[in-house]
């Protein structure tokens, strides 16, 4: 099944080698898992298929979500995410926060730290994106067990309540 997926995402480009679509797409494996399938075609015509499932250790998942667990760092994790994987120069970012580029890369540091996002120099800008395997594993790994097997779609389009604090 894998394989005819694979075949069905092939295209033939200009040069007459078959190139792939998606080369890296996340796909559901059958134990219910998120998997990262890598397809690649090379000059002869031969396929090379990859399917690495992601999965996360419960300290990694700690890192993660104390990385996450600070206003600037979430709110600029969640505009990576909405820019793809083009990603977004750190100026740019520092500026639609409202914060101080020098205190955007300590926040930086915090997510990548956490493998959360990703990081290239394209001239003299670093350009940060979100790293797509480490949210959907993250992701995977806190609704691995949830509502013990029962639908819980419902619940999950219901917006957050948060508890205030008392002093």
């Amino acid at each position: 099944q894998v394989l005819a997926l694979a075949r069905a995402w092939r295209f033939e480009s200009s040069s007459g080698h078959h190139c792939c679509n998606f080369p890296k797409c996340l796909v559901i494996v059958p134990s219910g898992r998120i998997a990262r399938l890598t397809v690649s075609t090379y000059f002869d015509n031969s396929t090379f298929i990859e399917l690495t499932e992601l999965t996360m250790e419960s300290a990694n998942a700690v890192c993660a979500l104390s990385a996450l667990a600070h206003e600037h760092r979430l709110a600029a994790f969640r505009l990576l995410v909405q820019a793809g994987e083009g990603g977004i120069a750190a100026g740019t970012l520092a500026e639609q926060l409202d914060v101080p580029a020098s205190s955007m890369s300590f926040h930086f540091a915090q997510l990548a730290n956490a493998g959360l996002v990703t990081q290239r120099r394209e001239s003299r800008s670093i350009i940060y994106s979100a790293d797509y395997g480490a949210m959907n594993a993250l992701m995977g790994y806190l609704t691995e067990n949830c509502c013990g097997g029962a639908s819980c779609a419902d619940d999950a389009a219901a917006p957050l309540k948060v508890k205030e604090r008392t002093a």
